[in-house]
């Protein structure tokens, strides 16, 4: 069981993607809050605890960078993890944040960080090598980056409704298989 103890803040322009990314980390169990850009997320941020924000960078309103900076401002200390489509990686680096992917992205490589940041910590991989891997594996519902968002909403529900059911375990899709973790 995760011990996070506040809710992930995860913001997105893209209705349906953040969807997806919501959906997601529900079913790796844990409770998430959503903001549509980056002014919706700051008042979020200032009116509640989290425990890590997974942030889209181009969105209208206000955008990725400038929440980071207006989080910063704020006294936050809030764990960031940028996930976008082109330049997650550079942006990353030149604001500080903790964590970075780009779209589209690897669902296990994506939980994983997730739970290194929402537990207040850099996995040993990440300190070795701080880059995204999501190009050696299979990304996460490659059609949902290319146009076809709800196809990749409905597989990754069919997964769950498919994948056996054995008490005590959680099933995960691994490189086209169905295994229980």
């Amino acid at each position: 069981m995760d011990r996070q103890e506040f809710p992930i803040l995860v913001v997105d322009d893209d209705q349906t993607i953040l969807r997806l990314l919501v959906l997601t980390l529900r079913d790796a169990g844990f409770e998430v809050i959503s903001a549509h850009d980056g002014a919706e997320a700051l008042e979020l941020a200032t009116r509640r605890r989290i425990s890590m924000v997974v942030l889209d960078l181009e969105m209208p309103v206000m955008d990725g960078a400038s929440f980071y900076r207006a989080l910063r401002r704020s006294g936050s200390r809030t764990p960031v993890m940028v996930l976008s489509a082109h330049g997650a990686a550079r942006a990353a680096r030149e604001l500080g944040a903790e964590s970075w992917m780009e779209k589209p992205y690897d669902e296990g490589q994506f939980i994983a960080q997730v739970r290194d940041l929402a537990d207040g910590g850099r996995s040993e991989l990440e300190s070795r090598c701080p880059t995204s891997l999501s190009h050696v594996s299979r990304p996460l519902g490659r059609e949902a980056f290319s146009g076809g968002v709800a196809t990749g909403l409905l597989r990754h529900r069919q997964r769950k409704l498919d994948a056996p059911s054995v008490t005590g375990s959680h099933p995960v899709e691994r490189r086209g298989q169905t295994e229980v973790a």
